[in-house]
């Protein structure tokens, strides 16, 4: 939503003998179109609203001017990618991130996997996505003189035959100004600080919100019990920053460190 209908229903019936159908009416709204009209039920569409949990649309008669306001609700996607990797298992942190996004009104998916990097871009890139958490192993590429290059996350293949997602590249030319938030849980993807060529650094200036990295080789454990303590912060109301500074007293000595926060920290994310 957009590439979501929404139907509102309209009862049918008389007024002073005129018939009253959803087709006798205009519609006026947040970026609102009126699509089609099946039986008595208006179809909408409300473009680049994700940032916004509802809508609200005014129908007007196109004869007696009366006006019926009404409220679309929106439920904005999560997507959660869980690169698939002998080495760790990523569907656990996944799944209970997938449980406190689901539980703050949004359709959160879960894509496990091997994954191409049109994929990927696809995945941060669509409209209605709020939310994409990408978590794999990740690193950090430096040049001859120790000065970064980019980082990047490995979200197919094995030695030989790796494809990445990288931070110098793979974002080229994407609008993610619709994304709220967005999260690199993997090693090292934070790294170099403001103004880096880094995944969450190359993100924000892409448009989203806010994004996180971590800057050091982070454990399956650790970013289990992380992630999940994460959310639950972002439940209570936390902004990203505020969580992951209450988080720190508790993490900030394990292999998670101090996450790398990049964009507007004071954002939320619970529609509630």
């Amino acid at each position: 939503f957009p590439e979501e209908a929404k139907a509102p229903s309209f009862k049918a019936g008389s007024c002073n003998y005129l018939w009253c159908s959803p087709e006798d009416f205009t519609y006026t709204g947040y970026n609102t179109t009126y699509v089609s009209v099946e039986s008595l039920t208006g179809i909408f569409m409300a473009s680049n609203s994700t940032l916004h949990y509802s809508a609200e649309i005014t129908a007007t008669h196109k004869v007696t001017n009366l006006m019926l306001v009404f409220t679309l609700v929106i439920n904005p996607y999560a997507r959660l990618i869980a690169i698939e990797d002998n080495t760790i298992n990523t569907l656990i942190p996944s799944q209970n991130m997938k449980s406190r996004l689901d539980g703050m009104g949004y359709k959160a998916v879960i894509h496990q996997g091997s994954f191409t990097e049109n994929a990927i871009k696809s995945y941060l890139a669509t409209p209605a996505n709020n939310v994409v958490v990408i978590a794999g192993h990740g690193d950090a590429e430096y040049n001859s003189m120790g000065m970064l290059n980019r980082t990047y996350m490995v979200i197919s293949g094995t030695s030989g035959n790796v494809i990445y997602f990288t931070s110098n590249e793979s974002m080229n030319g994407l609008d993610l100004s619709h994304l709220k938030l967005v999260v690199f849980l993997g090693c090292k993807t934070g790294v170099g600080g403001v103004g880096a060529n880094n995944l969450p650094n190359i993100a924000v200036q892409r448009g989203a919100t806010v994004a996180i990295g971590f800057e050091g080789i982070i454990y399956q454990e650790d970013v289990e019990n992380w992630s999940e303590a994460f959310f639950n912060k972002l439940v209570e109301g936390s902004t990203v920053s505020d969580a992951c500074s209450e988080l720190n007293e508790n993490y900030a000595s394990t292999s998670i460190g101090t996450p790398a926060v990049y964009g507007d920290g004071n954002t939320t994310i619970n529609p509630q």
